[in-house]
Parts: C-alpha cells; sequence; structure tokens
C-alpha cells in the first residue's frame, strides 16, 4: 500500500483542489528537482487511480514496476518508489501551505511583504505608497477579527522600523501607533481564548488560575484601556462574565440583537462561535431553570434558525457530534420527528467531525428518534455504545440505554443506573453536570419505588421533585413515565 498520508491528502481534496494541486506540481518555480516529471506523472497516476476506486487497493510494487522497472521491488525494504512517494508528498504539503496561505488577509500580507522590500532597499517613496495602500485597504475592511489588528500592528511596525532610519529620533517614529494595534489584537485574542478556556471549565476540564491571570487583568481593566476596545473584545468580555455570572432573559435577548446588529463587522468563524456561546446560555437557562415548553419551543426555533444559517457547521460544512445531538434532542423533546430525520439524512455519518466513532454518535441520535416514536426494541439494536471522547456524550448514551431498559422492564436496568451513578461521580464533570445525571437517576429510581403506591405522601412528594428539582435531565420524559398507568 502507498502512503496513507497520500491517499488521505487526494480523498480529502475535491475536484478543483486537485486541478489546482496538478498546475501547482507542473509549475517549475513549484517543481524543478531532477525528478520533476515523475512527480507530476506518479500524481496524475493516483488521480487516476482515485476516480477508479482503486487507490487504496494500489501497492507499492505496482508503481514500483511502473515508474521504475529497472529495479526490482523487495518487500519491508526501501525501494525507488518510496522516495519518489516521499518527494510527491513533500510537494502535496508545500500545496496546502500555499492554499492556506489565501485566506482573509492575504492581501494585507502580500503588501506587507512589499512594505519590507522597500524598506530594506531604501525606497522612500514606494514605501509611503504602499503603506497609504494598506492603510486604506484597512479602513474598507468590515469584519475585524483580532489578526484584522495584528496586521495593523506589522504595518506600523515596519513604519516604526522605517523611520528609525531615516529620522534622528526628534519625532513620534509611529511606536505608540503600533503598541495601540498589538494592545486591540492581543486584547482581543486573550479575551476570544479566555471565554473559550472558561467555558471549556463548565464543562469539566481542569484550568489553572495561572492560565487566566492576564485574561482576568485584561477584563478587569477594559473600561480604563481605550485601546483595548474592539467590537469583539466587547462581546468576549460580557461572554466571560456571563459564564460566571449567570445572564438573565432579557440579557439574552440583547446579546442576540447586538449580535445581528454587529454581524456586518465580525468574521463569520467568530460569528459562529458567538452564537455557539449564545445557544449555550439558553441551554443553561433551560437546565437550570424550570422553564416549561414555552423556552423549548423558543431554543427549537433558533436551533432550527442556526442550522439553516450555517451556524452548527465546522470544518467544511462539517458538524459536531454534541451539536447534532443537542437538535436531535430538542426537536424530538416538541415531537418533530420528521424534521428530526430529515436532519439526520442531511447530516450522515461522513458528515460528523470531531469524533473517531461518527458512526456511533449518528446511531445515537437515530436510536433517539426511535425511541420517541416508540420503536424501542428498534432504538435499543441501533444505539451502539463507545467511549465517547467527550465523557457528555457516553453519559447520554448511558441515559438512552436506561429509559430504553425501563419502558422494555429489562432486568439489567438497575445494575445500569448504579453503573452510571458511579461513573459520573467519578467523571471530572462540572458539580452542576454532575448534579444534572445524579439527580435524574435518583429520581428514577425513586419511581420504580414508589410507582405501585402511587396514593402515597412520597409518591406526591416525587410529583412535586420532579417538576421542581434543578438541574436535571429528561424532565419531561419522567414527568411523562409518571403519568402513565401500571399494566
Amino acid at each position: 500500500m502507498i502512503s496513507p498520508k497520500i491517499t488521505e491528502i487526494l480523498l480529502s481534496l475535491n475536484s478543483k483542489a486537485l486541478e489546482r494541486l496538478s498546475d501547482f506540481l507542473h509549475s517549475p518555480y513549484h517543481n524543478s528537482g531532477y525528478n520533476s516529471q515523475k512527480i507530476i506523472e506518479l500524481f496524475a497516476e493516483l488521480v487516476l487511480a482515485r476516480q477508479e476506486n482503486r487507490l487504496l487497493t494500489l501497492e507499492k510494487e505496482q508503481l514500483n514496476l511502473a515508474f521504475y522497472p529497472e529495479h526490482n521491488f523487495v518487500a519491508q525494504k526501501k525501494n525507488p518508489i518510496d522516495a519518489l512517494c516521499s518527494d510527491l508528498l513533500a510537494k502535496m504539503k508545500d500545496f496546502i501551505f500555499f492554499e492556506e496561505a489565501q485566506n482573509d488577509d492575504f492581501e494585507e500580507r502580500y503588501l506587507l511583504a512589499q512594505t519590507r522590500f522597500y524598506r530594506r532597499n531604501s525606497f522612500e517613496d514606494r514605501f509611503w505608497q504602499v503603506v497609504r495602500q494598506f492603510r486604506r485597504l484597512q479602513e474598507r475592511k468590515h469584519k475585524r477579527n483580532a489578526f484584522f489588528y495584528l496586521n495593523a500592528f506589522l504595518i506600523e511596525g515596519e513604519v516604526a522600523a522605517f523611520r528609525s532610519i531615516f529620522n534622528t529620533y526628534t519625532d513620534d517614529i509611529n511606536l505608540a501607533l503600533a503598541h495601540q494595534c498589538l494592545d486591540q489584537f492581543y486584547a482581543t485574542q486573550k479575551l476570544d481564548y479566555g471565554a473559550a478556556i472558561i467555558f471549556q471549565k463548565q464543562l469539566g476540564e481542569n484550568v489553572s488560575p495561572e492560565d487566566m491571570r492576564t485574561t482576568q487583568l485584561i477584563a478587569e481593566n477594559y473600561e480604563d484601556y481605550s485601546s483595548f476596545h474592539t467590537p469583539l473584545a466587547e462581546l468576549y468580555r460580557v461572554i466571560l462574565d456571563w459564564i460566571t455570572n449567570r445572564p438573565q432573559a432579557e440579557d439574552l435577548e440583547r446579546f442576540s440583537r447586538v449580535l445581528q446588529e454587529k454581524r456586518k463587522e465580525i468574521p463569520p468563524e467568530k460569528f459562529r462561535n458567538l452564537m455557539a456561546f449564545y445557544r449555550y446560555f439558553l441551554a443553561m437557562q433551560y437546565r437550570k431553570e424550570v422553564a416549561g415548553m414555552a423556552l423549548l419551543d423558543k431554543i427549537f426555533k433558533v436551533y432550527k434558525e442556526h442550522l439553516t444559517e450555517g451556524y452548527f457547521l465546522v470544518d467544511h460544512d462539517n458538524i459536531l457530534p454534541q451539536s447534532l445531538h443537542s437538535i436531535i434532542t430538542v426537536a424530538t423533546k416538541l415531537g418533530e420527528i420528521k424534521w428530526a430525520k430529515e436532519v439526520l439524512w442531511t447530516y450522515p455519518p461522513e458528515r460528523i467531525t470531531g469524533t473517531r466513532y461518527p458512526n456511533e454518535a449518528h446511531a445515537l441520535c437515530e436510536a433517539l428518534i426511535l425511541f420517541t416514536n416508540e420503536e424501542y426494541e428498534a432504538a435499543q439494536d441501533t444505539l451502539v455504545y463507545r467511549n465517547f471522547e467527550n465523557i457528555n456524550y457516553s453519559i447520554l448514551a448511558d441515559v438512552l440505554l436506561i429509559r430504553i431498559y425501563y419502558v422494555l422492564d429489562n432486568e439489567l436496568m438497575h445494575n445500569r443506573i448504579l453503573a452510571l451513578e458511579k461513573k459520573v461521580r467519578r467523571s471530572k464533570l462540572t458539580k452542576q453536570e454532575k448534579s444534572a445525571y445524579v439527580n435524574f437517576l435518583r429520581v428514577l429510581m425513586r419511581i420504580l419505588k414508589y410507582q405501585h403506591d402511587r396514593h402515597s405522601k412520597k409518591w406526591q412528594k416525587l410529583q412535586t421533585d420532579v417538576a421542581t428539582i434543578v438541574p436535571i435531565v429528561e424532565r419531561e420524559w419522567l414527568t411523562t413515565i409518571m403519568l402513565q398507568p401500571l399494566d
């Protein structure tokens, strides 16, 4: 078999990208080695193999015979084809780099390279022409992420370097403006990453206080330093505060409006992340309050809109398993079975990213739909348990299996409940997350214990607890099974 790295890259590129890679390899500037022609021919052969669905079964011995018939192929040894494959892989990596270089700030970096050239060669007029061109370009840009300010810092740093050479240090050489741009870049990026790292802590990840020291300093002194102020920094500062001090419903409404108002100023990937935070706070409001179906209906509408707008998507139109499960969960709670099935059809395992088990992640969502549709045995057969990378996802699979066992009156149910409670307690989840699962398990155990005496005070108290206890998962299902008559 040929290099797995080569096959992975080839299978990941679409037809247009393969054409660009072919042009790249045909360029003498990028491919000028002694074996440049053979690299082009090997690439063409591999593309043909991909088109004919035989790339994964293509053997190095076949290629060695085709490209080096004068050399016998020796298994388990280095052969001439190995060196050629290595050279092709190196060129493919170069191509990936050049493709990535064509990003949103390419024009700024292009101009920055010119300023450096003119500065080093003392072309003063040309230097200032490019600097003015760069500044005009930045003025026209509405979407400003941290790297917008980093590029500004780099160009103003070039101006400072140029002036330090062409003056006598008697006037401002632009260091103040360079510092301001650096502050804007640093503050925006630190608050962005700070919000992400505190968010991880809410889900159970360990975060050292030392990791957050400078972020907290920026957040605490934000109002006093105008050089920190950027549209993104302001939004992430709000999120940082909300992660530790839960927002009220009116705060979330205002935040949603602000996001829409500033949408033209926010790069798409950052806007998507901000919308993810908005959904998180909505979900927390639902988890930590006895909100009823009104809030759930609102969450469903938000999820539906965000899915349509692409705010759930990452890595070229893929979706994370946690996002997919959240969407399906809310839909099934509201009985939107048809829509949930359409979502699963739209996002098959091939479009699930961020897990080694996309098939199992998809199966969990499918099993949830089957369970909601009262196809319990089919749900049990569909559910495939894995120790997912995200502990919450693994626990959700356990929770669904316990619900299936309850309905089917499986004798293993008690053991599964006890095992899951132990698993939750030993996990690194936050106290709030643990409580939501433990409360669910304890309530279910009480239902099993008192369901045959529904006129007792203990059963009446249990009914009250199910309606009021927070946090808890699957409140709606617990309420439903308590209202069902015994067989």
